[in-house]
């Protein structure tokens, strides 16, 4: 079934992109987009400071003792 998120399923699109900057909506910067998820161009949302240590942060894999 994949994976849920608050009881409904995730379903992702994956598309290249070689230059961030083009493929980022000008108007969301702004806060003037009245597209949202009709936009064609990328909505970039920053995250929290606690989140991104989280990120940098090693992965344990539970028992296996193994560390990424």
């Amino acid at each position: 079934m994949g994976i849920l998120f608050a009881g409904h399923p995730i379903i992702v699109d994956f598309s290249l992109v070689m230059d961030f900057h083009e493929v980022t909506c000008r108007q969301h910067k702004d806060n003037a987009c009245n597209r949202g998820g009709f936009c064609n161009f990328i909505h970039l949302k920053q995250i929290s400071w606690s989140r991104s240590n989280r990120l940098d942060s090693p992965i344990s894999y539970g028992d296996y003792g193994v560390v990424a």
